[in-house]
């Protein structure tokens, strides 16, 4: 699981390594912050399609924010 908005280093790597992206929004309005229940339903959907989530990137501030 990675935020968006993400440096592309992140999508690169998970794509090179025939991995699938699962993006977290995170809150602009409210200085890029993480909303709770936009990482639980980003999980949720993903888990729904079949994707076996095996890590997370938490960072803040995050590219192109930073």
């Amino acid at each position: 699981m990675i935020p968006v908005p993400q440096y592309p280093i992140y999508s690169a790597l998970i794509t090179s390594y025939g991995g699938k992206m699962v993006n977290y929004y995170l809150n602009e309005q409210k200085g890029w912050a993480l909303e709770p229940s936009e990482l639980e339903a980003s999980f949720k959907n993903a888990k729904d399609r079949g994707v076996n989530i095996k890590a997370i990137t938490v960072i803040n501030p995050g590219n192109p924010t930073g």
